[in-house]
């Protein structure tokens, strides 16, 4: 089971449907404005892994469901501790979850203590006989200073290995996807270990929707998304003017941004301070100064491509003046009741940026 929120006006009627047998809309068939529309997947009974999509108010939401032979380990947490082990404080907890209810958290009762070393692990996972494996969890953290969360492996023939670390907050659920090729032909076991220090303390680790998969088997799903996100312009939003199309991306050789199917390559690489704790580095920064002027009046799609792989897509409503660059003019202005009842603003044009800017 499953849910998708529907953002909509409070006005605003749509209903949703499912276009496969295998997908069953459960609630949320209809309403009227914010809502949420809730369904099921039925078992694959195939290796091959299979696509479906609900359509809700003409939009499609494509659900990807994998092979029966393609999954090797997958726990959402909803079924107890299922051969887990933990070393307290790591307990299941229903405050935040990716999916259902629950996930595993090392601090169910608020704040995790200072001095801790603490993990928890996941059953036996058999990785003979392969060629390939992938793991893949959703998580959100929020770390005090000096304090790591890591992801350890433990193959049966050998040490404990680190696959990644994360620090500082992220506190939005993001999917992680690590390649655990290196370790197939043995029994492993997975970890996920809290080291804190005694400065300070924060709100922890969450962790849901652990898999282990391989692409040994016969499969139409895709690898995981890129992790990268396009932070302006808003959905929806109005442009005019010289602006910017940025974001960011942990991992990527090129950023493409297409304007309405037209495709430009962006800088990347600039520093991103926020986005440390999420990639392990902070030089994951992209940016495209756009004039809006040139895309016409009107609707306009915007997707961002890392390496050829789609991580957003956003659509934007564009005013121009009717021009490339609208050169020699001059205008100040005052506003009455802007931004709030009583207020006055001054805004003067401002050529490099073909805008309006509030003057101090």
């Amino acid at each position: 089971t499953a849910s998708v929120q529907v953002e909509a006006a409070s006005d605003c009627d749509w209903s949703a449907t499912s276009n496969v047998g295998w997908i069953r809309v459960t609630s949320g068939s209809s309403s009227t404005g914010p809502g949420s529309v809730r369904y099921t997947v039925a078992a694959n009974p195939n290796p091959a892994g299979r696509t479906g999509t609900l359509t809700i108010d003409g939009w499609p939401f494509t659900v990807k469901q994998a092979g029966a032979n393609e999954v090797l380990f997958e726990d959402d947490m909803e079924n107890g501790t299922a051969g887990w082990g933990a070393v307290s404080p790591w307990a299941l907890t229903t405050t935040a979850a990716h999916s259902g209810t629950h996930s595993w958290t090392d601090s169910p009762d608020g704040n995790y203590e200072n001095n801790l070393d603490t993990v928890v692990w996941s059953p036996v996972i058999d990785l003979t006989g392969l060629t390939s494996a992938t793991l893949t969890f959703w998580h959100r953290f929020d770390f005090g200073s000096g304090d790591i969360g890591l992801v350890r492996l433990h193959p049966q023939n050998g040490e404990w290995v680190d696959l990644r670390t994360f620090t500082g907050t992220n506190s939005t659920w993001r999917s992680m996807s690590l390649d655990l090729t290196p370790f197939i032909g043995q029994p492993i076991r997975l970890t996920f270990q809290l080291h804190t220090d005694a400065t300070d303390t924060a709100d922890g680790w969450y962790i849901d929707d652990v898999a282990v998969y391989s692409s040994d088997f016969e499969t139409t799903e895709p690898p995981p998304p890129p992790q990268a996100a396009l932070d302006g312009p808003a959905p929806n939003s109005f442009q005019s003017g010289i602006g910017l199309i940025y974001g960011w991306a942990c991992e990527a050789q090129e950023i493409v941004i297409e304007l309405n199917g037209a495709p430009v390559q962006a800088p990347y690489g600039a520093p991103r301070a926020d986005t440390q704790g999420v990639c392990g580095d902070s030089n994951n920064g992209f940016g495209l100064a756009v004039n809006w002027n040139n895309l016409g009046n009107g609707e306009h799609t915007i997707r961002a491509l890392a390496d050829g792989v789609e991580f957003a897509t956003t659509t934007v409503r564009v005013t121009t003046l009717g021009v490339e660059v609208l050169k020699g003019v001059q205008r100040t202005l005052v506003v009455p009741d802007f931004p709030h009842p009583g207020d006055t603003t001054t805004l003067q044009w401002e050529e490099s940026l073909q805008n309006f800017v509030i003057t101090p």
